[in-house]
C-alpha cells in the first residue's frame, strides 16, 4: 500500500478539478495533466512533490481525490504513465530563450487593473531590455487593429531590466488567473513552451503558446473559434486544437 503524508492531502487534492487522476513517480514527484472539464486547464500541466510512505515503484497512476488518511488508490488508464512522462520530458526539452520574474504583487496588479473580458495575456520583449505584458480580448483586438491602429482594447504592464533574447508568448487569460498566489520565475523556450516555477509552493507549471493558430495576427478566421484553442498534448510536436464542446474527446492514445 502506498500512502502520502495526511498533511499533504490538501496539497494534492487542489488539482482534482484538473483531471480524475495524477501520475506519481517513486521520488514523490507528481504530474497532473489538465484534461478535466474546466477547458482552460487543458493547456496546463502541473508538477509538484509529496512525501511518500510504503511501496516502491517507478511510475503509477492514482485516483483523485486522495482520501483524508493519505491512502492512494491506484487506477488503470488508457495510457502507460511511464510512456506518457517520457513523451512529456521529450517535448519539454527545448532551447532556452529568456527568463524573467513575476511577483505575486505584480500578478495581483495585472488581475486587478485588467478591464473587460480578456481572452489572452501576451508577454513581449523587444530590444532585450523591457518586458511588456498585455491583457486583451483576441476576438476583438486584432479585428480592431485592422480597422484602426489607435484602438484601446488592451492593458499594458511593463517590467524593466530584462536582459535576455527578444520573444513573444501568448497565454490564456483564465489559465493565467488560475496560477496559485506566489512569486514565479518564468522561462521561455524555443519549442513554444513556457515553464513557470513557484518560489513558495514549489509548483512547476508548464504551458504552450496559446495564440489562435500558428500566426494569430494573420488568421482572423480563427478568432471566431476561440473555444477551439490548443491542447497541451505532450505527444504532439506542436500545439493541437481540441474541441472544448466535447470534453470526453479521446486524447493521448500512444
Amino acid at each position: 500500500m502506498t500512502r502520502i503524508d495526511p498533511s499533504q492531502v490538501k496539497l494534492i487534492n487542489k488539482f482534482q478539478t484538473w483531471n480524475d487522476h495524477f501520475i506519481l513517480l517513486s521520488d514523490g514527484t507528481f504530474y497532473v495533466f489538465g484534461e478535466g472539464k474546466e477547458a482552460y486547464k487543458r493547456c496546463l500541466v502541473v508538477e509538484g512533490r509529496i512525501d511518500l510512505h510504503g511501496d516502491h515503484f517507478n511510475f503509477a497512476t492514482y485516483k483523485f481525490p486522495v482520501s483524508l488518511d493519505g491512502e492512494l488508490e491506484e487506477i488503470d488508464t488508457k495510457f502507460d504513465p511511464g510512456r506518457k512522462i517520457s513523451f512529456f520530458n521529450e517535448k519539454t526539452n527545448g532551447v532556452y530563450v529568456a527568463s524573467f520574474s513575476l511577483s505575486a504583487n505584480k500578478i495581483k496588479e495585472i488581475k486587478n487593473n485588467t478591464r473587460g473580458t480578456p481572452t489572452h495575456i501576451r508577454f513581449l520583449q523587444r530590444n532585450s531590455n523591457e518586458l511588456t505584458i498585455r491583457s486583451f480580448d483576441a476576438r476583438t483586438y486584432y479585428k480592431g487593429f485592422i480597422i484602426s491602429k489607435s484602438i484601446n482594447d488592451f492593458q499594458d504592464h511593463s517590467i524593466q531590466n530584462q536582459y535576455d533574447n527578444d520573444f513573444q508568448f501568448f497565454m490564456r487569460w483564465d489559465a493565467f488567473k488560475s496560477l496559485p498566489t506566489d512569486d514565479w520565475v518564468i522561462t521561455i523556450y524555443d519549442n513554444e513552451l513556457m515553464i513557470l516555477e513557484a518560489h513558495k509552493t514549489g509548483y512547476v507549471v508548464y504551458t504552450r503558446d496559446q495564440r489562435l493558430g500558428s500566426n494569430l495576427e494573420k488568421r482572423l478566421g480563427d478568432i471566431n473559434t476561440y473555444h477551439q484553442l490548443m491542447l497541451m498534448d505532450p505527444s504532439k510536436q506542436v500545439p493541437t486544437k481540441n474541441n472544448w464542446d466535447n470534453p470526453s474527446l479521446k486524447r493521448l492514445r500512444h
